[in-house]
């Protein structure tokens, strides 16, 4: 019989046995751990870019026949400088132009929404603004126009109403510009002319007859000049007056809407509505050059001073 020592070392063999191969090794080693899985390239930040609209502001407004500078600047995600190609579009007159500085003069009047679409290899970003264009216009350089104030250089009045401002000017009135002066106050030509129309004899307050004088100018465009007081006209059809030269007196005759004022405004011809001669004779874009720089002409309830 075997002791009891002998049978503990025989069990302790027959386990070795069971659990161990013949070398030692375990029989069933643990399995290796799995492969993480592949995991993308994070993408490279200097790939992809950004367009940012430099101008035009959004919100600006323009008259038509403004130059409007489209400009835009694209830089990667890290702000560097990159090199993309840049189209312009607006949603009311299509296509504008190609790269980051373009300038227009010809959009149409309206409210644009202004696009600009920049594209790299790989890469692609868009920016919008909103911007209006007036039916007003265009202006000619203010600087040099034809043009004084119609009044005496040293004096100074506020406009009531200037361009496309609605009311009554607006569509067939919309360039021109009521400038508030008491009763009486001198008007002056703003421009050398000859005198077309000088009609006199209404009352103030009459709503329904206007003192007025038109001047002819040697281009052909006639500058009227009405709401003239009661004897306030004071040259003659046929004379020749020169810029600066007191022709009348402002009043409050006519559709003054009880405020006296001057109202100037630029036509292309002479035949205007009141006139013996009426006709469809609208009104022109006109500045001032004697004064303070108003590129789109004076601006309403500012006050502008001739000098």
């Amino acid at each position: 019989m075997m002791s009891r020592p002998a049978r503990i070392a025989s069990i302790a063999a027959v386990l070795v046995l069971v659990t161990c191969g013949g070398n030692g090794a375990a029989t069933d080693p643990p399995s290796e751990a799995p492969e993480a899985p592949e995991v993308p390239d994070a993408p490279d930040a200097a790939a992809e870019l950004a367009v940012m609209i430099v101008s035009p502001a959004t919100g600006s407004d323009y008259y038509r026949g403004d130059a409007i500078h489209f400009e835009a600047s694209v830089t990667d995600r890290l702000g560097a400088p990159l090199a993309a190609e840049v189209e312009w579009t607006s949603d009311l007159s299509g296509k504008v132009g190609n790269g980051t500085h373009v300038e227009r003069d010809d959009l149409p009047s309206g409210r644009h929404v202004i696009r600009a679409v920049a594209v790299a290899p790989g890469a692609r970003d868009s920016a919008a603004v909103v911007a209006s264009v007036s039916e007003c216009g265009p202006f000619g350089d203010w600087s040099t126009s034809s043009y004084v104030l119609p009044y005496p250089r040293g004096t100074a009045y506020v406009v009531n109403q200037g361009n496309c401002s609605g009311y009554g000017h607006s569509d067939f009135w919309k360039h021109g510009y009521d400038f508030i002066m008491n009763i009486g106050t001198e008007v002056a030509a703003a421009r050398s002319g000859a005198v077309g129309w000088a009609n006199d004899g209404c009352h103030d307050g009459n709503a329904a007859c206007t003192n007025l004088i038109t001047i002819i100018h040697d281009d052909g465009t006639v500058a009227l000049y009405s709401h003239l007081t009661l004897g306030g006209v004071l040259v003659s059809p046929g004379e020749q007056v020169t810029a600066g030269q007191v022709i009348g007196k402002s009043g409050n005759t006519g559709n003054t809407g009880g405020l006296p004022h001057l109202h100037f405004s630029l036509h292309p011809c002479n035949e205007l509505p009141g006139l013996p001669n009426a006709g469809n004779c609208p009104t022109l874009p006109v500045n001032f050059r004697n004064t303070d720089p108003n590129p789109h002409g004076p601006q309403a309830h500012r006050t502008y001073h001739a000098q």
